[in-house]
């Protein structure tokens, strides 16, 4: 062989050395790598179940229940959370635009004045906004305020006659049956012409759930009832009524969205008490 291929095979003899031992180096190095990931995980785990409390869940009650025990002074609880934020279902997101949309809860309202002050520590007053609650319905190729009940006039009279004979028909038997679950109160309190015509379909598109799989222990904090006599009023006098209690006048946070409640919260919370994108399995 000549000089040159002599000395070419030598290069690439000490290259391919080179290369082998880098490997061997790559396969010692990447196995103490993940006996030490292992170890931290293992370190990690048994850190979890070293916990007295473990919440599940960084939504609105998972949140309340970290604040309210470590208000009480405990230390050793942790809350995981299976995405990178906390909030849940009440999260805010904003789209590419600059818009924000509350994927939950979007009217602030509450009969508990822990929760007002629970909402005051974590904003200041001039982070909120008044609100005088107007919200409308699209149906019957119209705009009818809400709630519709209130407003049965704009309906045609068909439909009118309807809803008015279910509303008289629960005054009459009102009191009278204790509901089974949501479905029933609608039906106990509205009638069957306000189910039929709107309640019953606008109920399964807001909750997203069959209202005969949900109880109805939680919707007199959020149902003002019916006032008959408002009602046949608006419908003689042709007038449009947009009061609702108790949410015809509430606050929402000036920036964020509704989902600001719930990171504002978290951030107030212990840090080291929260893991993030730690999804819990059977």
């Amino acid at each position: 062989l000549s000089p040159v291929c002599l000395g070419s095979l030598r290069r690439a003899a000490s290259i391919n050395a080179e290369y082998m031992g880098n490997q061997r180096l790559l396969r010692i190095s990447n196995k103490f790598r993940s006996k030490v990931e292992k170890e931290s995980e293992r370190k990690h785990n048994n850190s979890l179940f070293d916990k007295k409390v473990v919440i599940i869940g960084a939504g609105c009650c998972g949140l309340g229940a970290a604040w309210r025990i470590n208000e009480l002074g405990h230390k050793n609880w942790v809350l995981l959370e299976r995405s990178g934020y906390p909030g849940g279902l009440g999260t805010t997101i904003k789209d590419k635009h600059g818009f924000s949309w509350d994927l939950g809860g979007h009217v602030l309202f509450s009969h508990f004045e822990y929760f007002t002050k629970l909402l005051n520590i974590v904003f200041e007053d001039d982070e909120w906004i008044e609100h005088q609650r107007e919200a409308w319905i699209w149906m019957r190729d119209q705009f009818i305020p809400y709630p519709l009940q209130h407003n049965l006039w704009r309906l045609p009279k068909e439909d009118l006659w309807k809803c008015l004979d279910g509303l008289l028909q629960a005054e009459r038997f009102q009191s009278k049956k204790k509901p089974d679950n949501f479905h029933d109160w609608l039906l106990l309190e509205f009638g069957p012409g306000l189910m039929e015509v709107f309640l019953d379909p606008y109920n399964k598109k807001v909750w997203a759930y069959p209202p005969e799989d949900l109880n109805a222990e939680w919707v007199g904090m959020r149902s003002g009832g019916v006032d008959l006599r408002g009602v046949l009023a608006n419908v003689v006098f042709q007038r449009d009524s947009f009061g609702w209690d108790p949410t015809v006048a509430f606050r929402f946070p000036r920036e964020g969205g509704s989902g600001a409640i719930w990171k504002r919260i978290a951030a107030k919370l212990p840090q080291d008490n929260i893991r993030y994108n730690c999804e819990v399995k059977n």
